[in-house]
């Protein structure tokens, strides 16, 4: 692939899921932060509710997510212009989701078969499939040659 078409699609496909993130950390944060306290009365008994714990600890995973999907799509925006310095952040991020989505699915299989004692979360391993190679093509794009020698700025 030519080094300009590279640069274009990475950078849209960045830019895309960072705005995804930032929704997503936007949305999260109102829901944990404000909706979902006041679902429940002051005297409400948690301990009902399963894995309220771990729900509570995503409270602080949306805002980092929010962060990070400005920092990802400040990041793809200026790719689109043909900076260098972004490269080096969206390959770690390509580094980063690429074995995530390796990992996940088995780390999510393992865990519910422990729950449930129920193969269910085998499902989760292909359904990761096209995250896999997505984020393949972004990291083999972004360490190309052409592309490196592309970026001007």
């Amino acid at each position: 692939m030519e080094a300009a078409k590279a640069i274009k699609i990475v950078g849209w496909i960045w830019t895309i899921i960072g705005g995804g993130m930032i929704l997503s950390g936007t949305v999260g944060s109102i829901f944990l932060f404000v909706v979902f306290q006041r679902m429940f009365p002051p005297e409400f008994n948690t301990d009902l509710i399963p894995h309220y714990d771990l729900l509570m600890w995503f409270r602080w995973a949306y805002p980092i997510q929010f962060v990070a999907g400005i920092l990802v799509l400040v990041c793809g925006r200026k790719f689109l212009m043909r900076h260098r310095w972004p490269r080096k952040y969206l390959e770690g991020f390509s580094w980063f989701f690429l074995v995530f989505s390796i990992v996940w699915p088995f780390v999510m299989a393992w865990f519910i078969y422990r729950m449930e004692e129920d193969f269910m979360g085998l499902v989760a391993i292909p359904v990761m499939v096209p995250y896999i190679a997505l984020f393949g093509f972004l990291v083999y794009q972004l360490r190309s040659e052409k592309v490196r020698e592309a970026l001007v700025r």
